[in-house]
């Protein structure tokens, strides 16, 4: 048979070019479809999310206070980074974050947690910046007076209760153990309700029925921060003194329904997912300008206890563990070990450890110490709370224990290398600042897996290029 040819056979041929093409659009298509998904679960929430139009909200305040110790604070706000995040994979850019305290232990040796500005610990300018310039913004400060308020705090079961004048009250049982994307998916559905039952009451009101109802049992307060607060010892609320106090309130106030504040308190349990951004969430922590110069007076004077430049990392007498090749931008030559053994930690972690000396609870570091590759030609910096009270006699026990086990050719701490005079204008978690700051650049460094300290320490060397290996946890 001739073959066709002509109009018909080429639309013939047309339609079977595109029927053989078909297929190889669908697997196209699948691809595209799967890079997505993908891309997605790469970004883990930091991307936009894709899908359905989010629910219209107010500008909404995030007010949260960070609590505790030093890393207990950065961690609050990783948290409620990683939420704000998840709010703006929800469609939503009028979400800002709101926290003006920091926190601070008397001593080591009793906790008792001393209010301060949030510049006592971080360059707030430099953190706000760095997310802002990365879509999120934190503030220290705004009038909320005019905002609904919604809270999420409970009061009824609050760690460290009798130990701070003002408690801030953790976050609800609602938003307990959540991922972020959970607990924004929460506070969402929360706002979207209170602003109805707001709009509803305050159309009654100007209808002469009830007056405006406020929505989850906390007030604002006429400072601008009473949701944050929490009883003192008469008993009454407070509001933070640095918690989002206008620094001066705008006439009239904010029209009705146009913000909304949600207080979360002491976010210590919300968006449990957070490390799996740990190293993207450190990245924006710049210090105050006293806790970033006395670490590096530190890293100065290591140095000048170092031999010669030129020699291998970490000192001559140990070696770096396998894999811990790859060092933290900027690494010194020295090798380092956190030794959580203060009296707080003893009274909450460890009452075993209360009866024995900071030698006898300091050995079982010594193992991870030797894992990390300390020798005995290393210059070993020691990073604990235990150097503000040490008596001559522990600190010589401590340093016969690492020098005879080999795990250490010279010891020091900030202390020794400062001097106590130093750094008596620091408060104790600017102290701890100082520590980890120098910890973080040491070629290699050892630490208890159960301290704070550790892990955001462990989030520091990731992000800065150091190899997981070069920090060896004390289990």
């Amino acid at each position: 048979m001739a073959a066709r040819s002509g109009p018909g056979a080429a639309r013939a041929g047309a339609a079977g070019r595109r029927g053989r093409a078909a297929p190889l659009l669908h697997l196209l298509i699948a691809a595209v479809a799967a890079a997505n998904t993908a891309a997605c679960a790469v970004m883990g929430g930091w991307g936009p999310a894709w899908g359905q139009r989010p629910p219209s909200l107010p500008r909404v305040y995030l007010r949260y206070t960070a609590f505790a110790g030093l890393n207990n604070q950065l961690i609050s706000h990783m948290k409620m980074l990683a939420v704000a995040r998840a709010f703006a994979r929800r469609g939503h850019s009028n979400v800002a974050l709101l926290t003006g305290s920091a926190f601070t232990r008397t001593n080591f040796t009793r906790l008792w947690w001393v209010e301060h500005p949030i510049s006592h610990l971080l360059d707030f300018p430099s953190f706000s910046g760095y997310w802002g310039r990365r879509g999120i913004t934190v503030l220290e400060r705004a009038d909320t007076r005019a905002c609904l308020a919604v809270s999420f705090v409970d009061r009824k079961e609050m760690p460290f209760w009798w130990d701070t004048d003002r408690h801030p009250g953790v976050v609800d049982r609602q938003l307990l153990d959540r991922d972020a994307a959970g607990a924004a998916e929460v506070i969402e559905a929360r706002l979207v309700n209170a602003t109805a039952a707001a709009a509803a009451a305050a159309a009654a009101a100007a209808a002469g029925g009830a007056a405006a109802v406020g929505v989850g049992g906390a007030g604002n307060g006429s400072s601008g921060g009473g949701g944050g607060g929490g009883a003192g010892r008469n008993g009454e609320f407070e509001a933070f003194r640095y918690q989002s106090e206008p620094a001066e309130a705008p006439a009239g106030g904010a029209p009705a329904g146009a913000c909304a504040v949600v207080d979360l308190g002491w976010p210590t349990w919300i968006a449990k997912d957070f490390h799996t951004w740990g190293p993207d969430l450190v990245r924006g922590f710049a210090f105050a300008p006293e806790i970033e110069a006395a670490a590096a007076a530190v890293r100065a004077a290591l140095e000048r206890e170092l031999p010669p430049a030129g020699g291998k990392l970490p000192p001559a007498g140990g070696k770096l563990p396998p894999g811990a090749g790859k060092l933290p931008r900027g690494a010194g030559r020295y090798v380092g070990a956190h030794l959580r053994i203060e009296g707080d930690w003893v009274q909450l972690m460890d009452q075993w450890a209360a009866q024995h000396t900071p030698a006898e609870q300091a050995r079982r570091y010594v193992p991870a110490m030797r894992a990390a590759g300390f020798g005995p030609g290393s210059v070993v910096y020691l990073a604990s709370g235990i150097f503000q009270s040490i008596t001559a006699e522990e600190l010589q026990a401590l340093s016969s224990l690492f020098l005879g086990a080999g795990v250490a050719g010279s010891i020091h701490h900030k202390e020794s290398l400062l001097g106590r005079e130093a750094l008596a204008g620091l408060s104790a978690e600017q102290q701890a600042a100082v520590d980890m700051l120098v910890l973080r650049r040491a070629a290699a460094a050892v630490g208890d897996a159960r301290s704070s300290l550790i892990e955001v320490l462990r989030y520091m060397r990731t992000a800065d290029g150091a190899a997981e290996g070069s920090l060896v946890l004390v289990q």
